[in-house]
């Protein structure tokens, strides 16, 4: 079975949709909100109860842990500060990678005169340059 969920925010969700989201085996997260990003952090996150923020300095002081609080927050800001056009994607398997989408070049509109009449605007790339001759070719 597939299914595509694509929604603003999971308040648009009732709960038993929400329920099921557990369930799903590939999930893509474009950037979001706090509340949000608290419970995908919850779903696809890992933490490490042995995680060292800092080593010892000296041979009397002993390494800090990284709190779980910290590291869950972490996952949080991970998933709501994503940069335009990237996308936090965890699989069935447990992984989690990142990943940027292909920049789509933007359009113009460059009215089309025929028949001394104008008609339906033609889109094309703004790259590309709009022929210059009188009569409408297919350059």
């Amino acid at each position: 079975m597939s299914m595509t969920v694509a929604h603003q925010d999971l308040s648009q969700l009732t709960p038993r949709m929400l329920g099921a989201l557990s369930n799903v085996q590939t999930k893509v997260i474009f950037g979001i909100g706090r509340h949000d990003a608290e419970y995908f952090a919850k779903l696809i996150g890992r933490v490490d109860a042995e995680a060292v923020k800092r080593d010892p300095k000296t041979e009397s002081q002993h390494e800090l842990f990284s709190p779980l609080s910290e590291q869950w927050e972490q996952w949080i800001d991970r998933l709501r500060f994503q940069p335009a056009r990237q996308a936090t994607v965890a699989s069935q398997d447990g992984r989690v990678v990142s990943l940027r989408t292909q920049h789509r070049l933007a359009l113009r509109q460059r009215p089309v005169t025929r028949y001394g009449k104008h008609s339906y605007p033609t889109f094309f790339p703004a790259s590309r340059t709009p022929c210059a001759c009188s009569r409408s070719c297919a350059r």
